[in-house]
This record gives structure tokens, C-alpha cells and sequence, in this order.
């Protein structure tokens, strides 16, 4: 149910969603589809073989999220409402909400 109303929050919006990967393994588990392993960025790279991922952006809140970003060679988007110690080699860039990303964007889209 997140994710279809994701998908129609974004075309509402005029975006497009092509797919949404996610991994429902637990921690435990070890899967290779479990941030930070890039295991879900090469399923995407098999279905859609025109992704470069050194042309793709990883937005995310936390650090493993920044870290798939940095090992699947993409740039990286650190989304957080307070500051934080963390590690810059794996962070491009920081802003406190989606909007604000998205907003700096707007106004320059080669931001990044």
C-alpha cells in the first residue's frame, strides 16, 4: 500500500515510478539483496541494462544507504533532519528534507 501510494503521489506530481525494489529479508539473513550489498541495484541493472549507475542517485537517511550508493558507484544524497557525525567519503551531499533536494534541483539540474 506505500508503494501505490507512492507511485500515484509521483504522478500526481508528473514523476514516474518505473519499479520499486525493496528486500524483505531480515539482518540475519545475510542476503546479498540487504543494503549495503548492491544485490537489489544488479537486479535493476539486469532488467533495465541502460542503467549506469555511475549517472544514478542514491537518496537515502541512513548509512547503509549511503554506503549501497557508494558500492554500486552512484553518487550519493544524504537526507537528515539533524546533524550528524558521518563519514563524508561516503556522503556527496546532504539535505535536511526530499523537498529541499528536490527543490535545489529545480533551480539547478546539474546539482550533482
Amino acid at each position: 500500500n506505500v508503494h501505490k501510494q507512492l507511485i500515484t503521489s509521483v504522478q500526481e506530481a508528473g514523476g514516474e515510478i518505473t519499479k520499486i525494489y525493496y528486500c524483505p529479508d531480515l539482518a540475519e539473513t545475510d542476503s546479498v539483496n540487504r543494503k549495503p550489498a548492491i544485490g537489489m541495484a544488479l537486479k535493476a541493472k539486469a532488467e533495465y541494462p541502460d542503467i549506469d549507475f555511475s549517472k544514478s542517485i542514491m537518496i537515502g537517511d541512513s548509512i547503509s544507504d549511503m554506503k549501497f550508493g557508494k558500492n554500486a558507484g552512484m553518487k550519493t544524497v544524504f537526507i537528515t533532519h539533524k546533524h550528524t557525525d558521518y563519514d563524508l567519503n561516503l556522503i556527496d551531499t546532504n539535505f535536511e528534507s526530499l523537498k529541499q533536494f528536490a527543490d535545489q534541483l529545480k533551480m539547478n539540474t546539474n546539482y550533482i
